[in-house]
């Protein structure tokens, strides 16, 4: 249904069209393509979300692969995944050109750095890349580092596609992360949330504390985290294995959601487990002050942004 909402909400005078094809199980993507067949694909990367639909990783990767017709003439890969480049050779259409992107040296658009640029109140994210026209340099208010393969996609496909890079620059500085998808939101307090309330996986929520760990702030740190869902017989393990990189961060820790049940931190610092989400609001309500940095993020199923109905934010 994604797709076809975009579709038809495009202006009639539109250029290009931009379709994102996720997916919880197999034959999915191969369905959406059927109907709305790309020329340009991207596969961003393999990981393990969605395990009850896909089984395991590789099925992750076959069902990625479904993107891929005999009508796709380019194909844009994460040259640093190493499952994702030995799958391509299983392709039953192989498409004309294949780009990879990534810090992997072999790869033609090759991230060479990247900074976070932070006052307090402006921010945005530096990337240093070299493509085929010579060394680039974008920024953009995409500023988790989990985003920095996204500017780099983002800028390979403009060129593959004629578009000019001033015109790719420009349009990078001005986007910033949606709310409940990396946005920042500061309160009249002086509290910063870091908005990663519309879902989460193993991998981006690894990715979000990272984000939280380089944050320069002057209070404490706080990670506020769902239960992660969909993991089939991974569930434990991988709530084991988030729980062990959070309390290495974040000064508290706040867990909401029964998957967190029976896991103990082997940690100093301050873990907390609440049944209700107005438990979670509750104690944020009255523990957080000026200067506190907050990640909160947690899969879908939890709606994780109910925690702001008690705070009046705005967007940084």
């Amino acid at each position: 249904m994604g797709c076809s909402l975009t579709i038809l909400s495009a202006p009639r005078d539109s250029e290009f069209l931009v379709l994102e094809m996720g997916a919880n199980a197999k034959r999915e993507i191969a369905e959406m393509v059927s109907y709305f067949t790309p020329n340009i694909a991207v596969i961003t990367s393999i990981d393990p979300v969605h395990l009850e639909g896909f089984g395991d990783i590789n099925g992750i990767l076959q069902a990625k692969l479904e993107i891929v017709t005999d009508c796709c003439d380019v194909l844009l890969i994460n040259g640093d995944s190493s499952i994702l480049r030995e799958g391509l050779v299983e392709l039953p259409y192989k498409p004309s050109k294949v780009i990879s992107v990534g810090r992997n040296p072999s790869c033609p658009f090759r991230i060479l750095d990247t900074s976070l640029r932070w006052d307090g109140l402006n921010y945005s994210r530096r990337v240093s890349i070299a493509t085929p026209l010579g060394v680039k340099e974008v920024e953009s208010k995409l500023w988790g580092e989990q985003n920095v393969n996204a500017m780099a996609v983002a800028l390979a496909v403009g060129l593959e596609m004629g578009v000019g890079f001033d015109e790719i620059a420009s349009s990078l500085r001005h986007m910033k992360s949606p709310r409940g998808r990396g946005a920042l939101l500061q309160s009249k307090e002086g509290i910063l949330f870091i908005d990663e309330s519309y879902n989460a996986s193993p991998v981006s929520v690894k990715a979000a504390i990272n984000n939280l760990k380089a944050m320069p702030w002057r209070g404490r740190k706080v990670a506020v985290l769902g239960g992660m869902r969909e993991l089939g017989g991974c569930e434990k393990q991988f709530h084991e294995e988030v729980l062990g990189v959070v309390t290495s961060v974040a000064d508290i820790t706040v867990l909401y959601g029964q998957e967190w049940d029976d896991l103990h931190a082997n940690s100093t610092k301050t873990v907390l487990l609440f049944e209700e989400i107005e438990e979670v609001s509750s104690y944020l309500k009255d523990i957080l002050l000026s200067g506190d940095v907050v990640l909160v993020k947690g899969s879908r199923f939890y709606e994780m942004e109910r925690i702001y109905d008690r705070w009046s934010l705005d967007e940084l």
